[in-house]
């Protein structure tokens, strides 16, 4: 299922493949709740990367790597102490005109 998905919106990088597994799998858990808190979807701007279009790589210094800007991965306790970003439609076709 998850090759049939990533070739039909060309996902090629092993770690995509892997967040789409991911993402499905934390799926179908949520859906059957068995003993989970209700918890976000971790993977929800991912996919809604991927539903835009996008994608990613990691390069060999460990940096993601997202259109034509790199970035360092960072700590869990950074990526708690960032703002989130605005995820709605209106905001994100501004960001993708520029």
């Amino acid at each position: 299922m998850v090759k049939s998905i990533a070739e039909k919106i060309g996902l090629q990088q092993p770690v995509v493949l892997d967040t789409v597994k991911w993402a499905l799998n934390f799926a179908v858990l949520s859906d059957i709740r068995t003993g989970l808190p209700d918890l976000p979807s971790p993977f929800e701007s991912l996919v809604l990367m991927f539903e835009r279009g996008g994608t990613f790589s990691l390069d060999g210094s460990g940096h993601i790597e997202v259109d034509m800007a790199a970035m360092a991965r960072g700590t869990v306790e950074q990526a708690l102490e960032r703002a989130p970003l605005d995820l709605d439609g209106t905001s994100l076709d501004a960001l993708d005109a520029g």
